[in-house]
């Protein structure tokens, strides 16, 4: 079925890089991390697209011309649209001139359903307590999509990310249609009303049967999309941060709660250097809190050294995976992406972060018989990769990066 929930089981666990320099200190693990985070304050910024690094050219004949194609495809890789958009504030929000309102599909369910109506009929159509969280109810009668939850697990940030693909890239990026979002004050559920995609069938459900001529057409796809949405970055502020500039959502930065265990909301951060800090700090410091030995050593790892601060700030999916890809075939038997979905952890992050999360993405639990070896190993490299974003030219290497924000990502996780 399309719209299962998944649920976060298993990690990356790669052999740890070689550790930076390091000093022994006898402070409490986050007492750093919050001096470091209390004085952060987001300053405005001119936006304007950042240049490739200078390289030196050696002296030379008169350049040969090169193919008008190929240049015009890098000055649009160069090219960055910031995003300078005002959210409707409330945690009850319905478009009344949204399609659902104005389509004839609107006289088979005149009003968008109450929490309590989406939290009964979520009920009854799984069976049995308790809900997984967010829960997907489709009114393929109405177009409606309703995705149901705690509000941990379903926010107001990934409709407005929708509403900002809709309005900067509706052309290229094809995404569920957003009518609103309410939020019960008693429960504190959330419901999100979205149109329902065309399709459902999956990309990780029809991969295994697809030819590789048929893999590589719909991956070109992807990747332009994947390219499209890259070249969005926050306007007015220089920000790490969810769409609207409230904390990330990614789920490595969910952890469950413990007494006496008190973690700094992952954001906003007013640059890439100040969310380094707080990522390798947040690692380090619950690997510290998790140790059995009652004095073990404080180590203090230097981010700056281990991943790019000069990097640019793109709106990154977050989850993106075959699961989270609807298609259909086309008069040719061509996949053809429909929509795509799961945006509930996209926001403002370095560049690298989605290709990083992508590989983590492919650890998690598939449906029986679903094997993406090819789909990791081949093909996400030529989907999400760091051409023009002047990283390569810096010497940082995408394998490299990976390998150790999966170490990273392990230390914060490996005890749950």
């Amino acid at each position: 079925m399309l719209l299962n929930p998944i649920h976060l089981n298993h990690f990356h666990q790669p052999s740890p890089p070689p550790p930076p320099r390091q000093h022994v200190e006898e402070v409490d693990p986050f007492e750093a991390l919050y001096n470091s985070l209390s004085n952060l304050t987001l300053t405005p910024t001119t936006l304007i697209p950042r240049a490739p690094a200078a390289v030196s050219k050696p002296i030379a004949p008169a350049p040969v011309p090169q193919p008008q194609p190929a240049i015009v495809d890098k000055q649009q890789d160069e090219q960055r649209i910031p995003v300078n958009l005002i959210f409707p504030p409330g945690d009850n929000v319905i478009f009344a001139h949204s399609s659902y309102f104005t389509r004839p599909k609107y006289a088979f369910q005149p009003d968008l359903p109450s929490v309590p109506q989406v939290r009964g009929q979520a009920i009854l159509s799984h069976g049995s307590l308790p809900l997984p969280s967010p829960y997907y109810l489709p009114a393929p009668q109405a177009g409606l999509l309703v995705k149901y939850g705690a509000d941990t697990a379903v926010t107001s940030t990934e409709a407005k990310t929708l509403m900002t693909l809709k309005r900067y890239l509706s052309d290229k990026v094809p995404v569920p249609e957003v009518f609103g979002w309410r939020r019960d004050i008693g429960t504190g559920e959330r419901v999100l009303y979205l149109s329902l995609p065309s399709e459902e069938v999956t990309l990780e459900q029809q991969w295994p049967y697809l030819s590789d001529a048929q893999k590589e057409h719909v991956c070109l796809q992807i990747k332009d999309m994947v390219k499209s949405w890259r070249r969005l970055q926050p306007g007015g502020v220089e920000v790490v941060a969810s769409i609207d500039n409230t904390p990330l959502k990614d789920e490595i930065f969910q952890f469950p709660s413990s007494p006496g265990l008190k973690i700094p909301a992952p954001g906003p951060f007013p640059n890439v250097s100040n969310f380094h800090s707080y990522f390798v700090a947040t690692a380090v410091a619950l690997s510290q809190t998790k140790q059995k030995d009652d004095t073990p050593a404080k180590i203090n790892y230097q981010p700056h050294h281990l991943f790019p601060n000069n990097v640019p700030i793109v709106l990154t999916h977050g989850a993106l995976h075959p699961r989270n890809i609807i298609i259909s075939m086309n008069e040719q038997n061509q996949p053809t992406v429909t929509s795509v979905i799961g945006w509930e952890q996209a926001g403002w992050y370095p560049a690298y972060w989605e290709l990083c999360k992508a590989r983590y993405e492919c650890s998690k639990p598939k449906e029986e018989n679903m094997s993406l070896t090819d789909w990791e190993s081949k093909y996400l490299p030529a989907i999400v990769n760091l051409d023009g974003f002047g990283m390569e030219e810096q010497g940082w290497n995408g394998r490299a990066l990976c390998q150790y924000w999966d170490y990273f990502v392990g230390l914060m996780h490996r005890w749950q």
